[in-house]
């Protein structure tokens, strides 16, 4: 497998994990999302280091994730987020009949989510520690392993 880059970075871009190109970015600071120009900051936020730190983690799990996915599970499965977004679409758009976002217990890392009630995943109470590998990815990450087990 063909490491990630992480990539230090304070304006707008997003991590990805294709087979000629992985890029994970670390973003902190005030950093420019055009995708909310419109609200009160004109599309700048500010991400503190402890934030910017989980976001990184998750992203990283999820991007690296995609590798472990596709072993098992095949490139449609893995890349369309366990079908959630369009495989071979430019922005992987998430699709309008993929889940919406848990409001409660755990929330798997690897698929898009709808937004619930409260918003996005950013809005959700207590996300980095909702959010985990599921049961069936650990198990096939071991299955992948060969491990004898007895």
């Amino acid at each position: 497998m063909i490491a990630s880059n992480p990539i230090y970075f304070i304006n707008v871009n997003r991590s990805y994990n294709w087979e000629l190109h992985r890029e994970l970015y670390y973003k902190v600071g005030y950093t420019y999302y055009p995708d909310s120009k419109n609200d009160i900051t004109k599309g700048w936020h500010y991400r503190k280091s402890d934030i910017a730190d989980l976001n990184f983690k998750d992203t990283s799990a999820n991007e690296l994730g995609h590798e472990r996915l596709k072993s098992y599970g095949g490139t449609e499965y893995s890349y369309g987020h366990k079908g959630s977004s369009e495989v071979y679409s430019f922005d992987q758009h998430t699709k309008n009949d993929a889940p919406e976002l848990p409001m409660n217990g755990e929330i798997d890392l690897m698929p898009y989510y709808n937004s619930n009630v409260l918003g996005d995943e950013h809005k959700q109470p207590n996300y980095f520690l909702r959010s985990i590998a599921a049961e069936k990815d650990v198990l096939s990450l071991l299955w992948l392993t060969k491990i004898e087990i007895s």
